[in-house]
């Protein structure tokens, strides 16, 4: 019902987002959400946290389709390189952003 109301409401689509990942496993879903809340609000930190968590996540996604896989996976690579570099200039002293980066890289 709030997006029916706003249906750009950062807030509200981060926890769709959430709801999606952490309640339903829907990666994708939790994805779009993610996304369209950092649309909404481009310094919404917890978003680009979660974004970059999850791209992060997923590299490690099991490889059956070959090249196609691999490439896909270098995409997702420079996904979640960009969100963790627009975390950092948000909030440069976020422990949780600079642990998953240091992570990530």
């Amino acid at each position: 019902r709030v997006l029916l109301v706003d249906p750009d409401d950062a807030k509200t689509l981060f926890a769709l987002g959430e709801l999606m990942h952490d309640v339903r496993g829907d990666k994708i879903e939790a994805q779009d959400f993610y996304e369209r809340a950092i649309e909404s609000q481009p310094d919404h930190l917890p978003a680009l946290k979660r974004l970059a968590w999850l791209h992060t996540q997923r590299r490690f996604d099991t490889n059956e389709y070959g090249a196609y896989e691999e490439a896909l996976q270098h995409k997702r690579d420079d996904d979640a390189e960009a969100c963790y570099r627009k975390a950092v200039k948000v909030c440069p002293h976020d422990p949780d952003v600079l642990g998953g980066f240091g992570s990530f890289m």
